[in-house]
């Protein structure tokens, strides 16, 4: 038999033994609560860029000779926008490709890096918000002189041509007769339309400068030269009387700086 004493001690060490088992046993881990990521809020600027005032001219020959002979030629014309490596520039990828729409099918192409925009004080640029692809295709008129307006520089004349618009259209005399729908007015709005909508072209040393502007993307419009009265095909880099693209004005763009 087990004494009382005996009985006593053993229930007091199994007491003992069970409470620090209790207080070594590793302790119910707390839920894990994931708290929400703190949103980023990113202010979007709206910069000008610099248009393409010189003008870009392809001297590659793929196929023919270097005339057109007022065949075409079909151009296909695009620019992509992207972020420079560094992030402190946005460059211009642009494109061009003209092709004979018969005969000896003659074709050139050119393409062209050039810097748009340059992001002030050291700032670096983190996106482009706005579409950064804009490409035009038509066929060229033959060289000639169809008059819409004479420009050597087209860039210039827009600008000028705008605002002589405004002046005729936009702030008229408070007369009646001022105000009325004249055919002068209406030929005004007509050919500022058709500036507007890339539908126009002017003359330059002779030759179509079609003002074409893209359906799409940061491009307003391209100023672009097909047929030439002489040679098309450059076989150097002087503009003069060659196919070319002559100018390309960008509209406003957003972005956001990092």
């Amino acid at each position: 038999m087990i004494s009382r004493g005996l009985l006593h001690k053993t229930l007091m060490l199994g007491a003992f033994f069970g409470m620090a088992a209790a207080a070594s046993a590793p302790a119910e881990a707390a839920p894990t609560v994931k708290m929400p990521k703190p949103k980023v809020f990113t202010m979007a600027h709206t910069v000008k860029l610099s248009d393409i005032q010189k003008p870009l001219v392809p001297n590659e020959l793929l196929g023919g000779d270097r005339e057109f002979g007022g065949n075409g030629p079909r151009v296909d014309s695009s620019v992509t926008l992207a972020i420079s490596g560094d992030q402190r520039s946005i460059v211009a990828k642009i494109r061009f490709h003209a092709k004979e729409t018969k005969s000896d099918w003659s074709e050139t192409r050119g393409s062209w890096d050039r810097v748009v925009y340059t992001a002030p004080g050291g700032k670096k640029i983190a996106k482009i918000l706005d579409s950064t692809y804009s490409s035009v295709n038509f066929l060229s008129k033959p060289a000639g002189f169809q008059l819409l307006a004479p420009s050597e520089d087209y860039l210039k004349f827009l600008q000028t041509f705008q605002k002589v618009t405004e002046a005729v259209l936009m702030f008229g005399s408070p007369t009646a007769a001022m105000e009325a729908n004249t055919p002068e007015k209406r030929a005004m709005r007509d050919m500022a339309n058709r500036v507007i909508q890339g539908t126009a072209y002017l003359i330059s040393q002779g030759n179509h400068v079609h003002v074409v502007a893209p359906k799409s993307g940061p491009v307003a419009t391209f100023a672009i030269v097909g047929d030439t009265g002489g040679p098309d095909i450059s076989d150097d880099l002087n503009p003069k009387d060659d196919t070319r693209i002559e100018g390309i004005r960008f509209k406003p763009l957003r972005i956001t700086f990092k």
